[in-house]
């Protein structure tokens, strides 16, 4: 028999962060609740995220509850990690769990990551790809969600991100940044 796992509240926001775990995710909104973490979302600022289910409830989602965020949002949350709205300890937490992220497929994917770091955040559905994340380059950076919806194949809307990806890349390194 196994044994029940102790995890804590670093150990899911880790998993959900850089591995995209759904169940992580929904452990976390079984520990705070769907209204007080939408609650949070609204005291951040963020007025246009809606949290209203578990990821992967498909009887939710099929009674209209549907979780969405904007680019402008996802940027907001990337802002805040890397340029001191939130507390020192967890900047670095989350800062290190968004380089680590497994996907690197959307906006690092064409990136020349020794040269410019990336730190994302990607999500996925069927006919959603969306990739959030933050690029550095010397003493530069720049900030970009790119969130799409209906590109089919999947593979070409990854394209179209890749790209984004590259240009922003090129962009800072072409501006220096001593």
């Amino acid at each position: 028999m196994l044994e029940k796992a102790a995890w804590t509240i670093r150990d899911l926001l880790a998993l959900m962060i850089a591995v995209s775990d759904n169940t992580a995710t929904n452990l976390l909104i079984e520990v705070f609740g769907v209204e007080a973490i939408q609650n949070w979302v609204r005291g951040q600022g963020l007025s246009e995220t809606v949290l209203s289910r578990k990821m992967m409830d498909e009887q939710a989602k099929a009674g209209g509850r549907e979780n969405v965020i904007s680019a402008g949002d996802a940027c907001r949350c990337m802002q805040r990690i890397f340029g001191g709205g939130i507390r020192a300890e967890d900047a670095a937490n989350a800062q290190s769990w968004l380089e680590r992220q497994q996907f690197r497929d959307k906006l690092p994917g064409l990136v020349d990551e020794e040269k410019v770091a990336v730190f994302n955040k990607t999500g996925e559905m069927e006919g959603i790809e969306h990739d959030a994340g933050y690029f550095s380059y010397r003493t530069r950076g720049m900030f970009v969600a790119v969130l799409t919806r209906g590109i089919e194949p999947r593979t070409k809307a990854v394209a179209v991100i890749q790209q984004i990806g590259k240009k922003i890349a090129d962009y800072l390194i072409a501006r220096g940044g001593a």
